[in-house]
Protein backbone atom coordinates (compact mmCIF):
# COMPACT_ATOMS: atom_id res chain seq x y z
CA UNK A 1 0.00 0.00 0.00
CA UNK A 2 1.26 3.34 -0.84
CA UNK A 3 0.69 6.34 1.21
CA UNK A 4 1.82 10.26 1.01
CA UNK A 5 2.37 11.16 4.56
CA UNK A 6 1.17 14.55 5.49
CA UNK A 7 3.65 17.60 7.41
CA UNK A 8 1.40 16.83 10.55
CA UNK A 9 1.88 13.36 10.77
CA UNK A 10 5.73 13.58 10.13
CA UNK A 11 5.93 16.35 12.88
CA UNK A 12 3.73 14.19 15.46
CA UNK A 13 6.79 11.40 14.95
CA UNK A 14 9.30 13.97 15.19
CA UNK A 15 7.76 15.40 18.21
CA UNK A 16 7.04 12.30 20.69
CA UNK A 17 6.96 8.41 20.66
CA UNK A 18 3.98 8.67 19.31
CA UNK A 19 1.46 5.97 16.65
CA UNK A 20 2.62 8.37 14.44
CA UNK A 21 6.04 7.31 14.79
CA UNK A 22 5.28 3.69 15.51
CA UNK A 23 3.61 3.40 12.32
CA UNK A 24 6.26 5.11 10.24
CA UNK A 25 8.84 3.02 11.40
CA UNK A 26 7.12 -0.46 11.36
CA UNK A 27 3.82 -0.68 9.24
CA UNK A 28 4.06 -3.02 6.11
CA UNK A 29 3.53 0.18 3.77
CA UNK A 30 5.47 2.21 0.98
CA UNK A 31 5.83 6.03 2.69
CA UNK A 32 6.22 9.02 0.47
CA UNK A 33 6.83 12.45 1.29
CA UNK A 34 6.82 15.54 -1.30
CA UNK A 35 10.73 16.24 -1.67
CA UNK A 36 9.33 19.97 -1.34
CA UNK A 37 7.61 19.79 1.57
CA UNK A 38 11.18 19.54 3.46
CA UNK A 39 11.26 23.48 3.63
CA UNK A 40 7.94 23.33 5.76
CA UNK A 41 9.74 20.79 7.90
CA UNK A 42 12.81 22.89 8.22
CA UNK A 43 10.86 25.87 8.81
CA UNK A 44 9.59 24.29 12.12
CA UNK A 45 12.57 22.14 12.76
CA UNK A 46 14.25 24.96 15.80
CA UNK A 47 10.84 24.99 17.77
CA UNK A 48 10.56 21.01 16.65
CA UNK A 49 13.62 20.28 18.66
CA UNK A 50 12.74 22.05 21.51
CA UNK A 51 9.21 20.83 21.82
CA UNK A 52 10.27 17.34 21.77
CA UNK A 53 13.45 17.24 24.74
CA UNK A 54 15.64 15.54 22.16
CA UNK A 55 18.98 16.90 21.92
CA UNK A 56 19.59 18.20 18.06
CA UNK A 57 21.56 15.45 17.58
CA UNK A 58 19.34 13.48 18.76
CA UNK A 59 16.79 14.86 16.94
CA UNK A 60 18.92 14.54 13.25
CA UNK A 61 19.23 10.96 14.39
CA UNK A 62 15.32 10.52 14.29
CA UNK A 63 14.57 12.53 11.38
CA UNK A 64 17.07 10.12 9.55
CA UNK A 65 15.74 6.67 10.63
CA UNK A 66 12.46 8.14 9.66
CA UNK A 67 13.13 9.08 6.25
CA UNK A 68 14.93 6.22 5.97
CA UNK A 69 11.31 4.66 5.76
CA UNK A 70 9.73 7.52 3.37
CA UNK A 71 10.26 7.89 -0.20
CA UNK A 72 10.74 11.43 -1.39
CA UNK A 73 8.90 12.31 -4.42
CA UNK A 74 10.82 14.58 -6.50
CA UNK A 75 9.64 17.87 -7.21
CA UNK A 76 9.29 17.16 -11.02
CA UNK A 77 6.73 14.61 -10.28
CA UNK A 78 4.94 16.69 -7.75
CA UNK A 79 5.09 19.32 -10.43
CA UNK A 80 3.74 17.90 -12.82
CA UNK A 81 0.09 16.98 -10.65
CA UNK A 82 -0.06 20.73 -9.20
CA UNK A 83 -2.33 22.64 -11.31
CA UNK A 84 -4.86 19.80 -10.77
CA UNK A 85 -3.79 19.41 -7.34
CA UNK A 86 -4.15 23.08 -6.90
CA UNK A 87 -7.53 23.16 -8.62
CA UNK A 88 -9.24 20.83 -6.01
CA UNK A 89 -7.40 22.13 -2.71
CA UNK A 90 -6.16 25.49 -3.37
CA UNK A 91 -9.27 27.06 -3.01
CA UNK A 92 -9.83 24.94 0.89
CA UNK A 93 -6.09 24.90 1.96
CA UNK A 94 -3.04 25.89 -0.32
CA UNK A 95 -0.86 24.46 1.83
CA UNK A 96 -2.62 20.76 1.18
CA UNK A 97 -1.97 21.08 -2.50
CA UNK A 98 1.91 19.49 -2.59
CA UNK A 99 0.57 16.60 -0.63
CA UNK A 100 -2.24 16.09 -2.77
CA UNK A 101 0.15 16.62 -6.09
CA UNK A 102 2.46 14.65 -3.90
CA UNK A 103 -0.28 11.47 -4.21
CA UNK A 104 -1.14 11.96 -7.57
CA UNK A 105 2.51 11.30 -8.62
CA UNK A 106 3.30 7.93 -6.72
CA UNK A 107 -0.86 6.77 -7.22
CA UNK A 108 -1.17 6.74 -3.25
CA UNK A 109 -3.36 7.60 -0.15
CA UNK A 110 -2.91 10.24 1.75
CA UNK A 111 -2.41 9.64 5.80
CA UNK A 112 -2.97 13.68 7.02
CA UNK A 113 -4.98 14.40 10.53
CA UNK A 114 -5.76 17.68 8.39
CA UNK A 115 -9.61 18.16 8.21
CA UNK A 116 -9.18 19.97 4.61
CA UNK A 117 -8.16 17.06 2.84
CA UNK A 118 -12.65 15.69 3.52
CA UNK A 119 -13.42 18.03 1.54
CA UNK A 120 -12.25 16.61 -1.79
CA UNK A 121 -12.68 13.28 -2.86
CA UNK A 122 -10.27 12.53 -5.54
CA UNK A 123 -7.68 10.88 -3.11
CA UNK A 124 -8.69 8.43 -0.26
CA UNK A 125 -7.60 10.09 3.20
CA UNK A 126 -6.91 7.91 6.15
CA UNK A 127 -6.55 9.55 9.75
CA UNK A 128 -4.18 7.88 11.96
CA UNK A 129 -6.98 5.97 13.49
CA UNK A 130 -7.56 4.38 10.26
CA UNK A 131 -4.14 3.64 10.25
CA UNK A 132 -3.90 1.92 13.73
CA UNK A 133 -6.49 -0.34 12.08
CA UNK A 134 -4.95 -0.90 9.13
CA UNK A 135 -1.69 -1.81 10.94
CA UNK A 136 -2.28 -2.03 14.35
CA UNK A 137 -0.17 -5.11 15.05
CA UNK A 138 3.01 -3.36 14.40
CA UNK A 139 1.81 -0.44 16.85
Amino acid sequence: MKIVADVNVIIAALLANSTSRKLLLSADAEFYFPAQSLVSLHKYEEELIQKSGLSRDEYVLLKSELFAKIALIPNEAVSRHIDNAFDIMGAIDDEDVTILAGAFAVSALIWSQDKHFERQDKIHVLKTADMVKLFGDTV
